[in-house]
């Protein structure tokens, strides 16, 4: 009858102590989204928290390519030079470029147009003045599309450099 009691007062510890540590992790998550959130002080002392997601919205995240093309077109660029405008208002956030392609090509292939990609995009920021140190460049190929058809109207769409800003606090 002892060794019973103890069983079952080991288990009740046990299940008490992880139904614990899951309440306190769900307390630490935000009931607003993701939870990627920049901190800044404002002139009057107070703090301004920004959801980094309501941000893409505004600035945009994806710059789009041609078929076998690198060049930034002169549409794309208002989309680079609106993240450059949030950029230099915002001077700790880093940002991730991910080169991206459709899935027509060899992987090698599509790897290294993925870079070019988004190094020509690197490459236009830091002509406008971001610091080379928070520009950061990846390159998926065709290893994360973002629509799947073997179709022109999906690959369009993934022929693209996304930008993904990292958190940080101003």
């Amino acid at each position: 009858m002892v060794a019973k009691e103890r069983f079952f007062k080991m288990h009740i510890t046990k299940l008490t102590l992880l139904g614990l540590l899951l309440f306190a992790f769900a307390s630490c998550r935000s009931s607003e989204g993701s939870g990627n959130y920049s901190q800044s002080i404002i002139g009057d002392g107070s703090i301004k928290i920004t959801q980094l997601e309501d941000n893409k919205a505004q600035i945009g995240e994806t710059v789009f390519f041609g078929i076998d093309e690198s060049s930034i077109s002169s549409e794309m660029m208002s989309v680079l030079d609106a993240q450059i405008s949030y950029l230099k208002e915002n001077k700790k956030h880093s940002i991730t470029i991910e080169g991206h392609t459709d899935e027509q090509g060899t992987r090698e292939y599509n790897l290294g147009l993925g870079a070019k990609r988004s190094n020509s995009v690197k490459t236009y920021m830091i002509s406008q003045g971001v610091n080379e140190d928070r520009v950061e460049v990846v390159t998926y190929g065709k290893e994360r599309p973002e629509e799947l058809c073997s179709e022109e109207r999906c690959w369009k769409k993934n022929r693209r450099a996304v930008t993904v800003i990292a958190g940080g606090f101003n």
